[in-house]
């Protein structure tokens, strides 16, 4: 608005006033109402642009189509979204994100993109795939890149619509939480900040939804509490916070539960930071024997507790104490299904032909891999192996930060790639034989439909073609296949939803925006 004229002096000529209201004048509602639909638009254009980039990746197999004309669609959706949630439990991440993609396939088609428990299964697949990018370890090669983005995608379309459905729902609370995990590892300050906001808004809610003594209420409280001990380094108001949250669950569950066990090793984690290393001791020591008693001495969570306490002894120079539970740790981790004392059989397989020619652009490691690796691990998984990797030399010329290799040097990669696999039995390591090589035969079969199909769209840009067939977005459903004979889906197993196919994405310049 324009300054009030006694600010000015007096009075104005009408020129003067007319120019001053000219140029501060703001948008009209009707601009302002079509720049925000402007704005909506355009997110959610790029939210699609990363859902389909992110289901492309996956190498997920189109849902079969009798699923959608079955009456009992909307069951099998929420049976592959709760299978899914078991199989992540169970650390079967690839099973669990292929049954995730499905699931959100059928509700997408059923219900719209907008729908409640569509939200809900972009929450479940982002909290699978935050996993490794907020665990350390391997997840750091891409926790700025682009999965972190897709995930950050994710959650923000599920708030976004979870808060249409009510400002003030615990599913809601749930995402704002789920979000702030990976903003708080971040390491970006705004990125923090936002963080506890979103954190202090979930418990704002779930306070109001669940009174303030309650294990939902509990469960903010922890989770705030991590926030300020290992990103703020705020240890004073960490520590009320986890006594507050111990006090809720012990009231809730009981002392000797894995919830309880949970507060028990931040604080002794808390307490050690603080130096109070024998009372820190004594929370390890508890927590490890509630974890022994309920999970055993396998369970990751057990090892990791171990693994501190370890670390607390040797700092104390109590050697006795630290050899022993050195070889109890040991012990636990022989007793993991990948035995590290058994004698491992190694094989090699070679594409055949050799891929003696790949099309400009096509990013055969990418392909022969899969998206972080997942094809790979399915086939390790399928025949048991404990591990099936792929060499490429440096890099296949299109998958390497954006250096593009001479075509010399792509042709003697390919030539020189392997599948290399390693195995505790003979028939583990005669069935990863066979699913590498229809693998790669699958992959050169790709390569050429690729090859294809690249050409076609040039020959399309240049006004060759005079339409195209419409296809549908992997989103919602993948392209349309006629339905099968046998009829609906009590035809169909589990193996129509966890088969899956080599990842076809073309280069980013070339896909669609």
């Amino acid at each position: 608005r324009p300054p009030p004229l006694a600010a000015l002096g007096g009075e104005r000529p009408r020129a003067e006033v007319a120019v001053v209201s000219l140029e501060s004048a703001g948008p009209t509602p009707a601009e302002s109402a079509a720049a925000a639909a402007g704005g909506e638009e355009a997110a959610e254009a790029e939210f699609e642009r990363q859902l389909e980039g992110l289901i492309l990746d996956s190498g997920a197999a189109p849902t079969p189509e009798a699923v959608f004309a079955a009456d009992s669609a909307e069951v099998v959706a929420e049976a592959l979204n709760l299978l899914a949630v078991n199989l992540d439990c169970r650390g079967n991440e690839r099973g669990s994100q292929l049954l995730f993609l499905h699931a959100l396939r059928i509700r997408r088609r059923l219900f719209g993109p907008a729908h409640p428990e569509v939200a809900s299964t972009y929450n479940n697949l982002a909290n699978l795939l935050r996993s490794p990018l907020v665990a350390g370890g391997a997840g750091r090669a891409y926790h700025s890149g682009e999965v972190r983005a897709q995930v950050e995608a994710l959650y923000r379309r599920a708030i976004a619509i979870r808060e249409r459905v009510g400002p003030h729902s615990p599913q809601l609370a749930a995402s704002l939480t789920n979000l702030s995990v990976l903003l708080g590892r971040s390491g970006d300050a705004a990125d923090e900040a936002e963080a506890e906001r979103l954190l202090r808004r979930g418990l704002a809610i779930r306070e109001r939804v669940f009174g303030q003594e309650h294990p939902e209420v509990a469960h903010s409280l922890h989770s705030l509490a991590n926030h300020y001990q290992f990103q703020r380094k705020d240890f004073t108001r960490a520590e009320g916070l986890y006594e507050r949250a111990l006090r809720m669950r012990e009231q809730y569950y009981e002392r000797n539960s894995d919830r309880v066990a949970q507060t028990l090793n931040c604080i002794a984690a808390l307490k050690r930071a603080q130096g109070h290393d024998q009372r820190s001791e004594e929370l390890y020591l508890e927590t490890l024997s509630i974890r022994r008693e309920l999970s055993g001495g396998r369970h990751s969570e057990t090892q990791k507790t171990a693994a501190a306490l370890l670390r607390l002894y040797q700092k104390q120079g109590k050697s006795r104490e630290a050899a022993q539970l050195k070889r109890d740790l040991s012990a636990w981790r022989r007793e993991a299904p990948a035995d590290a004392t058994a004698a491992f059989l190694h094989a090699s397989v070679r594409p055949n032909p050799p891929f003696s020619a790949v099309p400009e652009g096509f990013r055969l490691l990418h392909a022969v891999t899969g998206h972080q690796g997942y094809v790979l691990k399915h086939i390790a998984q399928e025949s048991r192996a404990n591990k099936v990797t792929a060499e490429l030399g440096a890099t296949d010329g299109g998958d390497a930060g954006g250096r593009r290799a001479s075509p010399s040097t792509v042709l003697e990669q390919a030539a020189a790639l392997e599948l290399h696999i390693v195995a505790s039995s003979e028939e583990a390591l005669r069935r990863a034989q066979q699913l590498c090589e229809a693998h790669l035969k699958k992959v050169h079969e790709q390569m050429a439909s690729w090859a294809r199909g690249h050409a076609s769209s040039r020959r399309s840009s240049r006004g060759s073609a005079a339409g195209s067939s419409r296809r549908e977005s992997p989103a919602s459903g993948g392209p349309s296949r006629p339905s099968p004979a046998s009829g609906g889906p009590s035809a169909l197993t589990l193996a129509d939803f966890i088969s899956v196919k080599t990842p076809t994405r073309p280069p980013r310049a070339e896909r669609p925006p």
